[in-house]
């Protein structure tokens, strides 16, 4: 079969290629979809399709495979992102649709080679695009199991490069430049790190939220949590979660999160392999819930959590409390089973009756040396370092700015060469007498 590679520049769509000539077919040519020129638009594209980083090097593919190169602009944007597509002209996937066209009528192809492996959104409209060509959609690692498909693709002798890094256990200091046999340990690990972000209350064959007020969401929302868990792990379940954050548009709603969560955890009663009982809530993560304006779809709630592939009943816990000039701090820590990860989570309640008079500099200076004192009861065996120091403030009590220069110049003095990023996030509200809510991210 005369086969088009889609290639974006990574090792996927290069690999898939090679499975292609493997199984007889024949690459005729390759195409890609770049930023549109001349709009402002950054090298990396905030698309639900493409991976646009490193488009300035895919000129070398052709001159290295000596292959014609079909390349066009991405012009459209996300525009139906439901779980079936259906034909929009503003819509991204018919920049697809054009180059594959134009490739057609110039190559006469009769299938496209295409790396996905986990992306059902992908999945679903290159193979739209390919049933109105009358293409053959070709890909070989779609579903395959990821650990064996890396060491597959190193054992090849592919020759990847990291040239940017997204994800918690990755660090851009560390990993950047290095090659995928040198990240295999890396990236490994982190498998046992489960991610689940931006989960609302949509029912899935509509993509609509579902109806029934702030408790049905909040249920819904969290079984597509539970399932998405699943769904990357037959181990993982609630109970595995090391931290969540959950937004909601309304102070009200806080105590129903939080009474949903824990019913929800008590739901995990029994261990894998075992016949005793536990309460779920007591080996858990950490949860935050803060209140913020606005969420997608006009959504009540919405989840985001972390989850290792641990034992929880093994997890170490760590609690301290203390008086700071008005205010009081809270820190608590869990640190996996396995030592491979830890979440930490500090909050700074307010007690005195006004905070006119109050000097924060102290408090923030009390905040991160708990912190520090909670990073440093992680046990021996744990190597985990912070990555992410996220700031959930109240907009109406701090200004930003004051808040950014007091946690960076502390965070600097007491860690070091260990400072996590910090991420400040103004919200409209949090539990009880919180001002302030930090959770970190170690890995």
């Amino acid at each position: 079969m005369r086969v088009v590679a889609l290639i974006s520049g990574g090792k996927d769509s290069c690999y898939n290629m090679m499975q292609c000539v493997a199984a007889g077919h024949q690459i005729v040519a390759l195409a890609n979809l770049r930023p549109a020129e001349n709009t402002g638009q950054t090298d990396e594209l905030d698309s639900y399709m493409y991976q646009t980083v490193g488009h300035h090097a895919i000129d070398l593919y052709a001159d290295a495979l000596d292959l014609p190169l079909y390349r066009g602009f991405i012009k459209g944007t996300s525009v139906n992102t439901g779980r079936v597509y259906t034909t929009c002209q503003e819509d991204e996937v018919e920049d697809l649709y054009h180059l594959m066209k134009l490739v057609k009528d110039k190559e006469g192809v009769e299938g496209v080679s295409v790396g996905a492996i986990l992306s059902d959104y992908q999945r679903v409209r290159v193979e739209d695009v390919c049933r109105r060509l009358n293409l053959q959609p070709l890909a070989y690692l779609w579903r395959r199991k990821q650990e064996i498909l890396l060491k597959e693709i190193i054992s090849s002798n592919i020759q990847a490069i990291i040239i940017k890094v997204a994800a918690f256990g990755l660090d851009p200091d560390k990993h950047l430049g290095k090659t995928l046999d040198q990240m295999e340990p890396d990236l490994l690990e982190v498998g046992d790190v489960l991610y689940c972000a931006g989960q609302i209350a949509l029912v899935p064959c509509t993509m609509q939220l579902v109806s029934g007020g702030i408790c049905t969401e909040a249920i819904i929302s969290l079984r597509h949590v539970e399932r998405v868990l699943e769904a990357m792990s037959q181990k993982t379940a609630l109970h595995h979660v090391i931290t969540a954050s959950c937004y909601v548009t309304d102070s009200k709603h806080i105590p129903i999160a939080h009474s949903i969560w824990q019913k929800k955890l008590r739901e995990c009663k029994k261990v894998e392999d075992s016949e005793m009982y536990y309460d779920a809530t007591t080996v858990c993560g950490l949860l935050a819930v803060v209140v913020i304006s606005h969420l997608p779809r006009d959504a009540a709630i919405e989840w985001h959590v972390v989850a290792v592939v641990d034992d929880p009943l093994q997890r170490k816990h760590f609690t301290v409390k203390m008086l700071s000039e008005g205010f009081q701090i809270e820190c608590e820590s869990v640190e996996s089973s396995s030592a491979s990860c830890a979440s930490i989570s500090v909050r700074l309640s307010l007690i005195s009756p006004s905070l006119s008079q109050l000097d924060l500099d102290g408090p923030l200076h009390d905040l991160v040396v708990m912190f520090r004192q909670a990073v440093e009861k992680l046990s021996e065996d744990c190597t985990a370092s912070p990555l992410s120091f996220r700031a959930f403030f109240k907009e109406d009590v701090f200004d930003a700015e004051t808040l950014q220069t007091g946690l960076q110049e502390y965070l600097e003095k007491y860690l070091g060469k260990k400072t996590p990023a910090l991420i400040l996030v103004p919200v409209v509200d949090l539990p009880g007498k919180e001002v302030i809510h930090i959770t970190c991210w170690l890995s």
